[in-house]
């Protein structure tokens, strides 16, 4: 009995306790894939490979725990007298069964995310967190105030944006002198 009240007492807390760990480690595991996707299409596109994102859909993590407990108490009379016996057995099995859904972003959904630009919040969010903001401004931004970011085409400034600035004196982002 004491047995099969230890062996139940388990089962009712299987789900919460797994919670907290499962949620980590499948955030974990999703975000180390995500950059590692991130970095396999960088380097397509930079052999004019076409990227490819997939996404994870769904994650349903499903769990078992069965458990049985048995006791058996034995008489057996024999020419040499009475023999007891008792049997004690137990047996347990957990089991963890999740099931991924895996979404590839192509069409609509898949040129909006390429060519969605970045919300200005988001920029400063990023450098607000500590992120340089030289170098998310020049990744970020297009224009401010009339002043044109440089644009690089295939690793080269673009001829269009040299000398693109408004004011009268020289662009100190560009080094090109204004027209």
């Amino acid at each position: 009995m004491v047995v099969a009240a230890i062996a139940l007492s388990g089962c009712k807390a299987v789900g919460p306790r797994t919670v907290d760990a499962d949620r980590i480690d499948y955030g974990t595991a999703i975000t180390e894939s995500w950059k590692r996707q991130a970095l396999l299409n960088i380097v397509k596109l930079r052999y004019a490979d076409p990227p490819m994102f997939i996404e994870v859909g769904s994650i349903v993590a499903g769990y078992s725990l069965e458990t049985s407990v048995s006791v058996g108490l034995g008489s057996q009379d024999s020419p040499l007298g009475t023999t007891d016996s008792l049997s004690l057995g137990g047996a347990g099995r957990f089991t963890d069964r999740p099931t991924i859904t895996y979404v590839p972003l192509t069409g609509s959904t898949f040129i909006n995310s390429l060519i969605t630009p970045i919300p200005p919040v988001s920029l400063f969010s990023a450098i607000q967190a500590g992120w340089n903001a030289e170098i998310l401004v020049r990744l970020g931004v297009g224009a401010i105030n009339g002043i044109v970011n440089e644009q690089l085409v295939g690793g080269r400034s673009s001829p269009q944006t040299r000398g693109s600035c408004e004011s009268s004196s020289s662009c100190a982002s560009c080094k090109t002198p204004a027209p």
